[in-house]
C-alpha cells in the first residue's frame, strides 16, 4: 500500500525527507544503513533528503555516502534514471543508467559473514567494454577500487559491504 500511495503523491508533489540519521557512522553498520537508505531514496524518486550533519571524512558512513556521490574520487556518481533490478536473497541492488552507455549499481550486503557472487545480466543496453568496482568493507579502510578492466559475468560481493559496480560501453 505504501508504494501505491507514494506513486500517487509523486504525480503532483515533490517528496522530501527531513533530517535523517541512523547513527553508527564510525561502524560498518552505519555504512550499511546509509547505503540502504540512499538506495531506497533513489528507488522511490525522493526529491530531497536532509541528513543530520555530515559524517566525518574517515567514517564508514561517509564512505557509503561517497559510493553514491563520488565513488572514484574524480566525480563519478550514482545518478540518472533508476532501473529495475533483482538481486539474490540477502542483497539489495540499486541500478541506474547514469549516461549513454553507462550503468552504475550500488550493491548492499548486510550479512556479516556471507559473501555473494552477483551474476550480472543486463538487457536492452549496449555491450559493455569496461567494468570498475569499488567497495567499502568492515576490514579495509575507505572506499577502494577492486577491479578496473574487462567486465566479469559475476562480481564478488564481500560480506558486510557496500559495492559499486560501474559498466561502460567504451573503454
Amino acid at each position: 500500500p505504501h508504494d501505491r500511495n507514494i506513486k500517487l503523491l509523486k504525480k503532483s508533489l515533490k517528496l522530501s525527507l527531513g533530517e535523517w540519521s541512523f547513527g553508527g557512522e564510525q561502524d560498518m553498520s552505519g555504512a550499511i544503513a546509509m547505503a540502504e537508505a540512499l538506495g531506497r531514496m533513489a528507488e522511490y524518486s525522493l526529491d530531497y533528503a536532509y541528513y543530520w550533519t555530515y559524517p566525518e571524512k574517515a567514517a564508514k558512513a561517509a564512505d557509503a555516502f561517497r559510493a553514491f556521490t563520488n565513488y572514484d574520487g574524480a566525480g563519478a556518481r550514482f545518478s540518472g534514471r533508476f532501473l529495475d533490478g533483482t538481486a539474490p536473497d540477502g542483497l539489495s541492488v540499486f541500478p541506474a543508467e547514469v549516461g549513454p552507455g553507462q550503468l552504475v549499481a550500488v550493491v548492499v550486503n548486510p550479512a556479516r559473514r556471507e559473501g555473494k557472487n552477483l551474476a550480472l545480466s543486463v538487457t536492452g543496453c549496449p555491450a559493455y567494454q569496461k567494468m570498475r568496482t569499488f567497495s567499502v568493507t568492515e576490514t579495509e579502510a575507505g572506499l577502494h577500487l577492486d577491479h578496473d578492466g574487462a567486465p566479469k559475468s559475476r562480481v564478488p560481493i564481500a560480506p558486510y559491504s557496500v559495492t559499486v559496480v560501474e559498466l561502460s560501453a567504451s573503454r
